[in-house]
């Protein structure tokens, strides 16, 4: 399997780190970083995008309350700006065929929106390879 986004010359500052199927991109300077996790899934089983999405994200943040900022990105559903006491996060899941990717950002609450637009970005750019 393999994804590609941005390539990263083309975002001033920032680095990625990669760890077996883990994808950390990140600012040094910045204010949070965007993992990504990767998985094969087998060739039999029904990918439900947003079951999926859902469960992942309620990993981390267990009273979501509402999936009304579930959005289509390519390839997958972003559930954007979910925020508790001190975070505010960002989740996705992004699908090719048995290729999976889950995605999440997450940043003090003041700080968000500081790097929104540049994770958004990022994530619309994907491409599988």
């Amino acid at each position: 399997m393999g994804f590609e986004f941005l390539k990263l010359e083309q975002l001033k500052e920032w680095e990625k780190i990669v760890h077996e199927n883990k994808t950390s991109i990140y600012n040094p300077n910045g204010f949070g970083v965007l993992q990504v996790s990767e998985f094969t899934i087998p060739k039999d089983y029904k990918l439900n995008l947003f079951d999926e999405l859902y469960d992942f994200s309620s990993e981390y943040i267990s009273n979501i309350k509402s999936y009304k900022n579930i959005k289509e990105v390519p390839f997958g559903l972003l559930l954007d700006k979910i925020s508790d006491i001190k975070k505010t996060w960002l989740f996705a899941i992004l699908n090719n065929d048995r290729n999976v990717l889950l995605l999440t950002y997450n940043s003090n609450n003041q700080d968000f929106f500081k790097e929104h637009e540049i994770i958004l970005k990022i994530i619309n750019s994907t491409t599988w390879s």
